[in-house]
């Protein structure tokens, strides 16, 4: 069974609708990383398929990863660390790094690869380094984690979020007759 699909059935089925869409948003399964799928319950069980998906290399799954490398910490294990960390941030700082890093698409969202370069997702490279320098100073692991930390992970969150109500509701999307289902996947 395809990873999203697994996701889907699985936010679908614990969600209590008998008809709903359903968003999963993950770092990567196969070559998915972003899917919207529909659920509906039948006489006969549950009918869920996947209507729309964004595929690799546009993950929020990787932008999150690489801010949490970033931070110092591990990636795929502490990026719920990231986000704690962003209830204590002010996203104004990078809003507009973050809306060029991850830009909304007709299809969803993209990761832009200049920003990539530039030290958006922790890249190396000499213009990373004056970026990080200036504007997003790494931490080491077991590092003081400073305002600026917070204020990248704010961003981040920020963006996240208006690109998970973008894919819920553009393009004049209906949630469903009965509900939406969100989800969150996870290795």
């Amino acid at each position: 069974m395809p990873h999203h699909t697994a996701h889907g059935l699985y936010a679908f089925a614990a969600s209590g609708f008998t008809d709903a869409a359903v968003l999963i948003i993950d770092s990567l399964g196969e070559t998915c990383t972003t899917s919207i799928g529909s659920g509906q319950v039948l006489s006969g069980g549950i009918r869920y398929r996947i209507r729309e998906q964004v595929s690799d290399p546009a993950s929020l799954g990787y932008a999150y990863g690489a801010v949490t490398m970033h931070l110092g910490w591990r990636r795929g294990d502490e990026e719920g660390t990231v986000m704690a960390l962003a209830a204590t941030g002010d996203p104004a700082r990078f809003r507009g790094l973050l809306a060029r890093a991850i830009p909304l698409t007709p299809a969803g969202f993209a990761l832009d690869p200049p920003c990539s370069r530039c030290g958006c997702y922790g890249t190396a490279g000499p213009a990373s380094a004056r970026v990080h320098r200036r504007r997003l100073p790494a931490a080491r692991p077991g590092e003081e984690v400073t305002q600026v930390h917070a204020d990248l992970a704010a961003a981040l969150q920020e963006r996240t979020e208006q690109v998970m109500v973008h894919l819920a509701t553009g393009r004049g999307r209906s949630p469903g007759r009965g509900g939406c289902a969100w989800a969150a996947g996870s290795r």
